[in-house]
């Protein structure tokens, strides 16, 4: 049976094999001056018109609170919750999209002049993928490239995301330590552990229950030492002010498992921040809410991943990655490449309004999580072995200048 994934990536592929479809996949700057405000969502209408000359106000702001000046000594136990969420751009509202992101590079970039980074875009594309999406300058590229893989096959859709999340087949656990338990603190710990799968919940069952016995195999290739219960992304600085929590990463690195394929699709994102609402859910206990995770793709790590796509029977092609010395395997990465690199709009080291070139795609997705009591085994994943041993497509490729 042929990979679901791989084929739906093959068919966008070939679609754009003569033209430029400019579509990206998706998914400080953080001062204490500059942080100001609520998480940014774009309106459901698409980008309010903006000042690009604007040097303050909301384009000068991430989108989430700054630090407390003043916080409460105390600790409460550990925030452990499991995602329940993951929303690159699901329809609500009568079917219209909610836009998650955040303005991470401080900038708003209404069109290529205004660009937090140089870019060689035309106009037009730029319009459709690398233009902000909302006035306060949120950075979500990414989202254009899932609503148009939705128009080819609904398997890489922002629903089916969301519902691979939902039947187990992948999430991440998150843990906040070190709260005061209070509205404001200065200091708390947040990470993350990818999972690869669902392990069972209280009556034994193989789906999520969404309660506080359900348990996630978690990526041992995150595990820190390979024996402690502590993940390796782990937040550089975080804190809690008026009941919102926000942590800050040099990388975040989310899972995807879509198809019968099981080597996991990483998203690993860059100079990444995650905001969210400590609330309590019905029985009182914590859980994490109206929560963002934003952050740059580099484009070597997206090609990175997308060389490494299977083929079972697609196209013409059998048991055959995408970095095979395989013409129609070489044809169907040229043009996924070649969408990837016309919508860079950012940079992944952070140095923006630099007049430093676009190397990077900025991603987003809305995030809730609820609560859980542990957080459960570590295991292998399927790393790819074997694949790409001759490859035609070399480890590192990346875009032209």
């Amino acid at each position: 049976m042929p990979s679901r994934r791989a084929a739906s990536f093959a068919a966008f592929a070939l679609a754009c094999a003569s033209a430029s479809c400019a579509a990206l996949l998706g998914f400080e700057r953080l001062s204490a001056d500059d942080l100001d405000g609520g998480v940014a969502e774009a309106g459901p209408d698409g980008p309010e018109e903006v000042d690009a000359g604007d040097e303050g106000g909301p384009c000068r702001e991430l989108g989430v609170p700054g630090p407390p000046a003043d916080a409460a000594p105390g600790d409460v136990p550990p925030v452990l919750g499991a995602l329940r969420l993951l929303d690159f751009g699901l329809e609500v509202d009568g079917g219209r999209p909610q836009i998650p992101g955040l303005n991470l590079d401080l900038t708003c970039s209404v069109d290529v002049a205004s660009s937090s980074c140089t870019t060689k875009l035309l106009p037009t594309t730029f319009e459709t993928h690398a233009k902000d999406k909302s006035a306060t300058g949120i950075d979500n590229a990414g989202f254009s490239l899932i609503e148009y893989l939705s128009r080819l096959s609904d398997v890489l859709s922002a629903k089916a995301f969301n519902e691979g999340l939902q039947a187990g087949l992948y999430g991440a656990v998150l843990r906040v330590q070190g709260w005061n338990g209070l509205p404001d603190d200065d200091a708390v710990q947040v990470e993350v552990f990818p999972a690869i799968g669902f392990e069972r919940n209280g009556d034994g069952g193989t789906r999520p229950a969404f309660d506080e016995h359900d348990e996630w195999k978690l990526d041992s290739r995150f595990q820190v030492g390979g024996v402690l219960e502590a993940s390796t992304i782990r937040s550089d600085r975080a804190w809690v002010t008026g009941g919102r929590a926000v942590a800050r990463f040099k990388e975040i690195t989310l899972l995807l498992l879509l198809s019968d394929d099981p080597k996991p699709f990483e998203v690993r994102m860059t100079d990444a921040v995650l905001s969210a609402t400590i609330g309590t859910d019905a029985a009182g206990r914590r859980a994490l809410r109206d929560g963002v995770v934003a952050g740059r793709w580099k484009t070597s790590d997206f090609l990175g991943q997308v060389r490494t796509i299977y083929l079972a029977d697609s196209n013409g092609l059998v048991d055959t990655t995408l970095c095979d010395k395989v013409s129609g395997a070489t044809l169907i990465y040229t043009g996924v490449k070649a969408t990837i690199c016309d919508g860079r709009d950012i940079r992944s080291d952070s140095e923006d309004n630099k007049d430093l070139p676009c190397d990077a795609v900025s991603a987003a997705a809305r995030v809730e999580a609820y609560a859980i009591d542990k957080l459960g085994a570590f295991e292998a994943s399927f790393d790819g072995g074997g694949r790409c041993e001759d490859p035609a497509i070399p480890l590192g490729d990346d875009c032209p200048p």
